[in-house]
């Protein structure tokens, strides 16, 4: 919708970063992003495209004014003016150009990088985020191991101990201390996986007190 001046010499300090254009082709940098060409202007007092020339000191006679082109859509203009009558030569303009298109280039490496940095921090924000995740459900399943699996297991021990003490035939015994031992193991095996997964110490009292 506008055009801002950003940087430049021969204005006043108050002129710099204040100055707003309306983006229309009464100027002569809006004209040359709308038309996207470079413009030549040897005097402005018989220019007849432009007639905003209010960024302009009176003693300012020409000027050429080019794009600074991005990857997508313009950064901006590019300009310099003159202050005696002059011609502006093509080598004049190529290299004004040449400066355009390097401003061009750095204004895009700083918006990669830009970019780049906040897909970073983005990233290491999911990485947190997943982390934090896997941590809960692992604590999630150690609880369930320990809450649930690991009591039930215990609990059929013990009925299998109670079992055990009524008259029985040998075999039957024998089958009772053989399960007994199968619990035992898996006892063991799930109290061991429930650690594993997420040490209760490392929740209920801190880092300090599991290292």
């Amino acid at each position: 919708d506008a055009l801002i001046m950003r940087a430049g010499t021969g204005w006043s300090e108050e002129e710099i970063g204040k100055t707003i254009l309306n983006l229309d082709i009464q100027s002569q940098a809006g004209y040359t992003i709308l038309k996207n060409q470079s413009v030549v202007v040897s005097d402005f007092k018989k220019e007849a495209r432009f007639r905003d020339l209010k960024l302009l000191q009176k003693n300012v006679t020409g000027g050429m004014s080019v794009v600074i082109h991005g990857s997508n859509s313009p950064f901006g203009v590019l300009a310099v003016n003159t202050e005696s009558m002059r011609t502006f030569t093509n080598d004049e303009l190529n290299f004004l150009e040449s400066v355009a298109n390097i401003v061009g280039s750095a204004v895009e490496r700083a918006k990669a990088g830009r970019a780049m940095k906040e897909y970073q921090a983005q990233l290491r924000t999911l990485a947190s985020q997943l982390s934090l995740a896997e941590q809960q459900e692992r604590l999630r399943i150690a609880t369930a191991l320990h809450d649930s699996i690991s009591q039930n297991l215990a609990m059929t021990k013990m009925k299998l101990s109670a079992i055990r003490q009524l008259s029985l035939p040998d075999d039957i015994f024998v089958e009772i201390q053989q399960v007994r031992k199968l619990l035992d193991e898996t006892i063991h095996s799930t109290r061991s996986l429930s650690f594993d997964l997420s040490p209760p110490i490392l929740h209920d009292l801190g880092l300090e007190a599991a290292l």
